[in-house]
């Protein structure tokens, strides 16, 4: 529910990224040459704390997404990108 209600619309529906609110476009969870290089405590890092250039509230830190939630998120993010 919550990469619905909060990640989909910057980060789309299906996770592919491309909405531009300020700085660069919201990055894509289906690249995997990208997600390859992105380790769990980069994506933990942005979902907790944000990065206000970008766009990207800081949802841990506002209390609308709980730690646990940031754990299955993170799982979750890494099922987008196409397997090897």
């Amino acid at each position: 529910k919550t990469s619905t209600t909060k990640c989909g619309a910057w980060h789309k529906a299906d996770g592919s990224g491309g909405i531009k609110l300020t700085g660069n476009p919201s990055p894509s969870g289906k690249d995997a040459k990208r997600t390859v290089t992105i380790t769990d405590d980069m994506i933990r890092d942005c979902i907790v704390n944000g990065k206000p250039k970008s766009g990207m509230v800081a949802w841990g830190k506002t209390g609308q997404v709980k730690p646990a939630d940031v754990e299955n998120l993170i799982v979750y993010i890494r099922t987008l990108a196409p397997k090897k």
